[in-house]
């Protein structure tokens, strides 16, 4: 498994993607769920007599019990190091705490790197946090107190810290709660593979439906989204957006009006991400001056959305050095957070613009 390539990135630029993973995740086009092993399923029921009696029928387990995950898959695949998923991982997110318990106990690592799946190869700690709605504490406990544990684990390709995860809650108490463990602390989550700091991950757009998508500089220079869902969103079809490229069958979504309604979860996300950003900043490990791979700053992305936050970015111009990275900070594409807001507000609504189809 290889670092994030240039091409990879340069994909990226193309759409709107979640932060920790590809453009498109595969399961898109899954018509039913995911294959998984039998020891997979009776893992998810929680019923630990029944995984017993499966395991006892000698399926492979040599991936989910080795002492140590190597940095790349094994020469000789098994059936559970080409599993996109593991027991550990199904116990998880079904909330099977007694499951995860037992498979702790019979020698199953709490490291497992589904390898099989390397752009969402998410270790079960991080899984905890990630994955389940809401964040299962007990779990990522049972975890984090088993001495084999390394908390300090990144995922291949996109390296995501735990912190990542957490701090895309925008959850000020599960970040306290997970960074006062000594192996956690803010300062440990650094950036990602795509230069994305805890900073970067709060001020992200929670999804492309959130995006300012009437600005042409700021459709140009907004690549990553915050959300960690994984079965219902996906990015707006925007070629489909035009009459003229429309099939014969065609979804709601390619017709209903743009921008989409500020809803009551949506103006409470923005005070959370409020919130978030301040706390960061006052924790002083965080610096609003840092770029990403395109460029941008933590103001970039807090002033792409179609309704900006300007009691924050006030708040934010007013720190130390916050105005200087407001008018002068510029991204890849030349435009600093001032010129995105400034072509963000000129921006007339359309149902159909003609550089979505731009390269």
């Amino acid at each position: 498994i290889s670092p994030l390539t240039t091409d990879e990135i340069a994909m990226r630029r193309k759409t709107f993607s979640r932060f920790w993973t590809e453009p498109e995740l595969p399961t898109f086009s899954f018509r039913s769920g995911p294959a998984c092993t039998a020891l997979e399923v009776a893992a998810s029921v929680g019923n630990i007599p029944l995984f017993d009696q499966v395991r006892a029928a000698n399926q492979d387990e040599s991936w989910w019990t080795t002492r140590e995950i190597p940095p790349q898959p094994a020469d000789v695949l098994t059936h559970s190091a080409l599993s996109v998923s593991s027991p550990m991982h199904e116990a998880i997110v079904s909330g099977q705490h007694e499951m995860l318990q037992h498979l702790l106990s019979i020698g199953y690592s709490p490291n497992i790197l589904p390898f099989a799946a390397p752009t969402c190869c998410i270790p079960p700690h991080m899984t905890a946090i990630a994955f389940c709605d809401p964040p299962d504490l007990v779990a990522h406990d049972l975890l984090a107190l088993d001495p084999r544990t390394d908390t300090t684990i990144r995922t291949p390709v996109f390296s995501i810290h735990v912190l990542h995860f957490a701090t895309a809650h925008l959850d000020i108490p599960l970040m306290q709660y997970i960074c006062k463990a000594p192996t956690t602390p803010l300062s440990a989550a650094g950036t990602t593979s795509l230069g994305h700091t805890l900073l970067h991950i709060t001020s992200l757009p929670l999804t492309d439906a959130h995006i300012n998508l009437f600005s042409h500089k700021i459709f140009k220079s907004i690549h990553d989204v915050r959300t960690l869902e994984t079965r219902t969103w996906y990015p707006i079809n925007l070629r489909r957006r035009n009459p003229a490229n429309r099939g014969i069958l065609h979804s709601r979504a390619d017709t209903a009006p743009l921008p989409h309604e500020f809803k009551r979860e949506d103006e409470a996300d923005q005070k959370k991400q409020e919130a978030m950003v301040l706390w960061l900043l006052e924790s002083g490990t965080q610096d609003l001056a840092a770029k990403d791979v395109y460029g941008n700053t933590p103001l970039h992305y807090l002033m792409s959305v179609v309704r900006v936050n300007e009691e924050l970015i006030g708040k934010l111009r007013a720190k130390e050095g916050g105005e200087r990275v407001w008018k002068e900070s510029k991204n890849e594409m030349g435009y600093s957070p001032e010129d995105l807001l400034e072509d963000g507000r000129e921006a007339q609504v359309d149902q159909w613009k003609d550089f979505w189809m731009e390269d």
